[in-house]
């Protein structure tokens, strides 16, 4: 399996939406046609597709239908409708990835129908220029083959590293997400 072949949605299409997705496309870890992003602000949107080069849907429904990889990219206070809205809408093979600070697994695991296929992610600003730095946590139900694509993709904006979640926390303390 490459990352080259696989669909990566972003919900929220905000400044870290944005800096990771230009940072994979900049660094031709995966092309602009394979990103999607959906934000309810459609200016977010457009900010996002006009820097990016990427494509913006308009609806939830829609990001998730075309995305294998869906990025959380939402302020945690928002996370937890957003993922019970998202939840009867997703499938077991797509992967989901939380870039939400405080957020555990264990809470979004919940918050979408005990799904286990999650991935926690803490990045900084700094991928859009390929010198980030985050932490990346997984969840029970994460295979082998899924950790280590989007390992590669986070690598292609900076250092990312495993680490237990617990010490998730103590990465963003020292990179400064």
């Amino acid at each position: 399996m490459s990352i080259t072949t696989k669909t990566i949605g972003f919900l929220g299409a905000g400044q870290m939406a944005t800096a990771l997705a230009g940072g994979f496309i900049s660094s031709n870890a995966v092309s602009a046609e394979q990103i999607f992003a959906y934000d309810h602000l459609e200016a977010a949107r457009l900010r996002f597709s006009e820097k990016t080069q990427a494509n913006s849907v308009t609806s939830l429904t829609e990001l998730i239908q075309k995305s294998q990889l869906i990025f959380l990219a939402v302020k945690p206070q928002h996370l937890p409708e957003l993922a019970e809205t998202i939840a009867p809408l997703l499938k077991p093979e797509q992967t989901i990835i939380s870039i939400a600070a405080g957020v555990t697994l264990w809470q979004l695991s919940g918050y979408l129908n005990e799904n286990e296929n999650l991935i926690r992610i803490m990045p900084n600003t700094p991928c859009l220029v390929g010198e980030g730095a985050a932490g990346l946590a997984t969840a029970e139900g994460v295979s082998e083959e899924t950790t280590q694509l989007v390992m590669q993709l986070m690598q292609s904006v900076g250092s990312c590293e495993q680490v237990p979640e617990k010490l998730l926390d103590a990465v963003t303390g020292l990179s400064g997400s």
